[in-house]
């Protein structure tokens, strides 16, 4: 039992019995006057007052799951909660100065940072992630099983600024024997429009072999009550991601060392910052004049702390390149693998110009610059 902190003489407040009634109706009895006042046995405080009337405080609808109780469709104190009881998820996330670059837009790292806090978040809500664990179920955790990201799209219409709130919402379902995927919308709440839309595939993995291992029903039945029976918002194209010929990269960077700073909870480099290691090898001048539209990324292989890392990048040789280049817009095929040629990442990125809405932007210097860079 808590013991009721005491309260100031001006201010006193009295707690009613903590029965059924006063669950579903909380109500706070407001005094004024002087400090004698003792604690009976229910654990009430008793004054020598009359109150006055009583203050209704608005509870958030809940509902059961696993034998717990759970919020549901009104935002808390950290702006997030539950929706359609369970099945889906909503986070609110304000950009902070540090999370932005110098054109003063959310960084690609910072966006993946929400979209996986936010799928944390709705497993940790629902209740079903066991203690000290990030994702996994106390079955899971039984096992030595955690989820590993296997493949990533994400398309991205425009970014929002610093100190605008973004709304993320999130569902998984089962995708597949052995894989989950889960989507996110991520909404401005400024502009009431979507952005960003994002879908991920998960497959488990054995920590101690560090082998993928096919899904159990003992696991999988940990997270039915959450699967959503929807259509996927994002349809990944039915284009394979080839591996990319590195004689044939238009760009390489060499020597790249992940340290601890990029290590995640399951002992490797985390997905998210993979892919600043795969955008490495993407010339300055596409960077600094353009924003990635679109990016597709196959992980081939986890990768470790000091591991030497090289990144290839190759422009888009498809019939479409004309078109793209014409709109000031590329693409690019990438490659991030071992100093030994073992792939850690496949990928494809499309970029279009950052000031496509800015007038003084001149799209002909765009393309000017494009042409000469496919015909390095």
């Amino acid at each position: 039992m808590v013991t009721p902190l005491a309260a100031p003489a001006f201010f006193n407040v009295t707690l009613s019995s903590f029965t059924a009634n006063s669950i579903n109706k909380p109500t706070i009895l407001m005094f004024r006057g002087g400090t004698n006042r003792s604690l009976d046995f229910n654990g009430n405080y008793r004054h020598n007052f009359t109150p006055a009337s009583p203050l209704q405080l608005k509870r958030h609808p809940r509902f059961y799951l696993n034998g717990k109780e759970r919020q549901c469709d009104d935002m808390n104190a950290d702006d997030e909660r539950l929706l359609e009881r369970g099945l889906a998820f909503q986070q609110n996330f304000t950009i902070r100065s540090f999370e932005i670059g110098s054109d003063f837009k959310i960084s690609i790292e910072t966006l993946m940072n929400y979209l996986q806090d936010a799928g944390v978040n709705h497993l940790k809500s629902a209740g079903i992630l066991a203690n000290g664990t990030l994702g996994a179920t106390a079955e899971m955790d039984a096992r030595d099983l955690i989820w590993v990201v296997y493949g990533l799209d994400m398309q991205v219409d425009y970014y929002p600024s610093w100190a605008d709130v973004v709304q993320v919402e999130t569902w998984i379902y089962k995708s597949g024997r052995n894989s989950f995927c889960r989507e996110w919308r991520v909404h401005d709440l400024k502009t009431g429009k979507t952005p960003i839309q994002a879908a991920s595939l998960h497959v488990v993995m054995n920590k101690k072999t560090r082998k993928i291992v096919k899904l159990s029903e003992e696991v999988i039945k940990d997270f039915k009550p959450f699967l959503m029976q929807r259509d996927p918002h994002i349809h990944k194209t039915s284009t394979k991601l080839l591996q990319l010929d590195t004689n044939k990269a238009d760009y390489v960077r060499t020597s790249l060392t992940p340290g601890w700073t990029d290590m995640d909870v399951n002992e490797h480099v985390s997905h998210i910052k993979l892919v600043n290691y795969v955008l490495e090898s993407v010339p300055s001048e596409v960077v600094e004049s353009h924003k990635i539209s679109a990016i597709t990324l196959d992980y081939r292989k986890e990768c470790n702390r000091d591991s030497l890392l090289q990144s290839f990048s190759r422009v888009t040789s498809s019939n479409r390149m004309n078109e793209l280049m014409d709109n000031g817009e590329i693409e690019f095929d990438h490659l991030l693998c071992l100093e030994c040629g073992q792939e850690i990442v496949r990928g494809n990125s499309k970029w279009k110009p950052k000031c496509e809405d800015n007038s003084t932007c001149s799209l002909e210097l765009i393309r000017v610059k494009m042409k000469n860079m496919c015909t390095v």
